[in-house]
């Protein structure tokens, strides 16, 4: 039987086909990065909070706290793999501060749309199609008012709608497409 391709197979595969045949045919393990560990961090903060995992405050300090409590916490149980890079402490400081103030950022973009009511959200959904032999796990699902929204959260410092997330998007369009109906959707980031 053939494996599902995810967004992130597919888009390896359009920027450099051997490294796609190294990483998901030969199976070779990428390398650690401050950027993917800080992205974990990130991502795990966030999709923890969309979980439920801290409670709903219309405080946004409190909120706040929290979160960072969480992107903390996330960012503690990678230390072993930030310790293999020797990054010196400052360069490390700097990265640690810089995923904090993303995320302080998306919390003041994202907070109004969290204390709606109409808002409900799933969080961390895996959907499979297996007509297209594709997968993908969808950070986010917001319906507001019978719209549906999906997201993905990014780390990158500029915000634009690069090539890969117009795949990664169109995917899951598609996914959520086969798996629940029609909607409308758009896109999200941490930047």
């Amino acid at each position: 039987m053939t494996k599902f391709l995810s967004p992130t197979s597919i888009n390896t595969y359009l920027r450099c086909p051997r490294k796609y045949y190294l990483k998901y045919i030969k199976g070779l393990k990428e390398r650690p990065s401050i950027h993917l560990i800080r992205g974990k961090a990130v991502h795990d903060a966030i999709a923890k909070m969309n979980k439920g995992e801290i409670q709903e405050s219309k405080d946004f300090e409190r909120t706040k706290i929290d979160l960072l409590s969480l992107f903390n916490h996330s960012w503690i149980a990678q230390e072993e793999q930030i310790e293999a890079l020797r990054i010196p402490e400052e360069t490390l400081n700097e990265y640690y501060h810089e995923s904090a103030e993303m995320l302080l950022g998306w919390l003041k973009r994202h907070l109004p749309s969290l204390e709606n009511r109409n808002l409900r959200s799933k969080a961390e959904v895996k959907l499979f199609s297996q007509n297209h032999r594709v997968m993908g796990v969808i950070d986010a699902i917001h319906s507001i008012n019978g719209k549906v929204s999906l997201t993905d959260y990014k780390t990158g410092k500029i915000d634009i709608l690069s090539q890969d997330i117009k795949v990664q998007m169109s995917v899951y369009a598609l996914l959520y497409r086969e798996n629940f109906g029609p909607f409308r959707t758009r896109s999200s980031s941490t930047s």
